[in-house]
């Protein structure tokens, strides 16, 4: 008998695999079901408990789910070792990496549905009735829980692979696919790849290949999925080591990310800071950033929470967007660019957001567990980056008189 998909996903078989899902992609919860948990139940609502026959450790019960749910977790750690779209600058890639992100979970999960139609024949029976029917999942998308249905494996038909991306349509949230073809080169890259159509250059498909390539069970060993005990044993080190992996990353990851960003300034207007603040050694660079900040804020030169601004009020505190920050800091404080500006400092940029992170001032973002900031204005399909530190707001209007909160600026764009 046919169930639900979310009582096919409640399944104890699944828990530690959605788990795992939700770390990977580190968005929030409404995007997390909105973008990530409906392609997986649409999925589950067609395979129900279908065993996948082409590799013998999947030929189980709820196999296909399974098999397409490991694949899409192996491409997205794979996927953190690639920087999309190939060839393209780090703000280009910063901007997109959500999308990428979204197209190669997508095209692993579904990748091979068209299996259903290629490789299955599956006929349901409803309860009232009593009459059975053959089931074709390109004219009804789902099989009602409550349904009876047989299936029986036949001969492939690998000619039914080019009707795969109707079928991934169907499954997909429609803002979903909106979004993916706001993206040309990508919307190319994930179509082929779900069609099948092979091309070399093809950064999804490669991906899917490593993916595909790691989940088939070593040799004399036992398959995965079957013996659940020995899986886990020899998960563990893997895991343990990919998070050591990242935590030692993570930090230089986030400069790099922030580093990336950057807002077109207010026009720059050199100006004079008290010599003693750059000659005393003593001054920290965030007691020098700030001090900078207030005069010309106190002199009127700076503006907040426009468009072209560096600068804007957030609910954490105040949001610096870099490395446009340090380009205005540089053009009033010219001394301290000659200070930093030394051989070894290869990147000028992550040398000084090195150096606010060792003075501990700044604001960590608990959303995202990260100390970078990043804002979005717009849709998911027409959005806007802005990405930087946030430091305490008392620390630049100590006199109370506040600016308003930028509320154009969200942590997540809308759908």
């Amino acid at each position: 008998m046919a169930l639900s998909p979310a009582a096919l996903l409640e399944q104890s078989i699944y828990q530690e695999k959605l788990h795992e899902l939700k770390q990977l992609v580190s968005v929030t919860p409404h995007y997390y079901e909105a973008l990530y948990l409906k392609p997986l139940l649409a999925m589950a609502a067609i395979v129900q408990q279908l065993p996948y026959p082409f590799q013998h450790h999947y030929e189980i019960k709820n196999g296909f789910l399974l098999a397409a749910l490991d694949c899409a977790l192996a491409a997205l750690k794979f996927r953190r070792g690639y920087m999309l779209p190939l060839g393209a600058d780090t703000e280009t890639c910063y901007r997109e990496q959500d999308a990428w992100t979204y197209a190669i979970f997508t095209a692993a999960l579904l990748q091979e549905c068209w299996l259903l139609l290629g490789a299955f024949q599956i006929a349901i029976k409803e309860p009232q009735t009593q009459t059975a029917r053959l089931w074709n999942p390109l004219i009804t998308s789902h099989i009602n829980a409550k349904h009876y249905y047989r299936f029986r494996v036949t001969p492939t038909i690998t000619s039914w692979q080019s009707a795969n991306p109707l079928l991934v349509k169907l499954l997909l949230p429609e803002n979903a696919f909106a979004w993916l073809c706001s993206y040309p080169y990508l919307f190319n890259c994930w179509w082929k790849s779900i069609a099948g159509i092979l091309e070399a250059t093809n950064p999804i498909q490669d991906i899917l290949q490593k993916a595909h390539h790691h989940l088939l069970p070593a040799n004399g060993k036992e398959p995965i999925n079957i013996k659940e005990n020995n899986k886990k044993e020899a998960c563990v080190s893997a895991q343990i080591e990919i998070e050591e992996q990242e935590k030692s990353k993570k930090l230089a990851q986030e400069i790099e990310a922030i580093s990336t960003i950057s807002i077109a300034p207010t026009q720059l207007q050199p100006g004079v800071v008290h010599e003693t603040i750059i000659a005393n050694k003593n001054f920290s660079l965030t007691e020098i950033l700030i001090t900078t900040l207030k005069q010309q804020f106190k002199q009127k030169q700076l503006t907040i929470n426009q468009p072209q601004d560096f600068i804007h009020r957030v609910h954490e505190g105040i949001l610096l967007i870099t490395p446009a920050i340090w380009d205005w800091l540089f053009a009033h404080c010219p001394e301290l660019k000659n200070k930093w500006l030394v051989p070894k400092h290869e990147n000028l940029h992550n040398t000084l957001l090195q150096a606010l992170l060792e003075e501990n001032q700044l604001i960590k973002n608990s959303t995202q567990n990260s100390l970078l900031h990043r804002y979005f204005i717009g849709r998911w399909e027409a959005r806007q980056v802005l990405a930087g530190v946030v430091v305490p707001i008392e620390d630049l209007f100590p006199d109370g008189h506040l600016p308003t909160i930028n509320e154009q600026l969200h942590l997540e764009p809308a759908l």
